[in-house]
């Protein structure tokens, strides 16, 4: 069993706090955490904290020819039941990912350039914060994981954690206006 409570603590910290039987005796037990979020997206994002289910197509309100057009032809869209998904155009197709990534939740896309996700040229993209890789087709990860935290003597990158894929989404563009949706 576990609950969770979210509050923003400033324009980009939240405090998170978890009430779970970490031990398995059947008594629970409470703990802490900081998030840090890049300031775009500094409104709390309870998607991790709900049950997603399985909505049905959404529209995200761009086009094809807005992408295209859009820097990096990247565009972040904020969707009910789906949280900020951003859709990326490479090589003439179209996709969709969180806006988050899973290590800390931190946004791929932000508002600078310094906090702007790279996209390889074998169609996988980059976190601009910790340089872990995702496969935008199917949302694994690639190569190692966290390469740009430092490695500390004897224990390694303590903050790491395992490796964990992004959320992907099937992405439709409609034949005659160009609109796309995701589902």
């Amino acid at each position: 069993r576990e609950s969770t409570l979210v509050r923003p603590i400033s324009d980009v910290l939240c405090l998170c706090v978890y009430d779970c039987d970490l031990d398995h005796d059947g008594d629970d037990d409470v703990f802490f955490r900081i998030r840090i979020h890049d300031a775009a997206d500094a409104a709390v994002d309870d998607a991790d904290a709900r049950t997603r289910g399985d909505p049905a197509a959404a529209s995200t309100g761009v086009t094809l020819r807005e992408l295209k057009a859009a820097p990096k032809s990247r565009v972040v869209v904020d969707l009910d039941g789906y949280g900020k998904v951003l859709l990326q155009e490479f090589m003439g197709d179209v996709y969709a990912v969180s806006n988050k990534c899973p290590h800390l939740g931190l946004s791929m896309q932000g508002k600078t350039e310094l906090l702007s996700a790279k996209v390889n040229d074998d169609c996988s993209i980059v976190c601009p914060a910790h340089g872990s890789t995702f496969d935008m087709k199917t949302g694994a990860a690639k190569g190692e994981w966290c390469p740009n935290l430092p490695t500390l003597p004897v224990v390694g990158k303590p903050f790491a954690g395992e490796p964990k894929g992004i959320a992907t989404y099937a992405v439709t563009v409609d034949e005659s206006s160009g609109a796309i949706s995701i589902a």
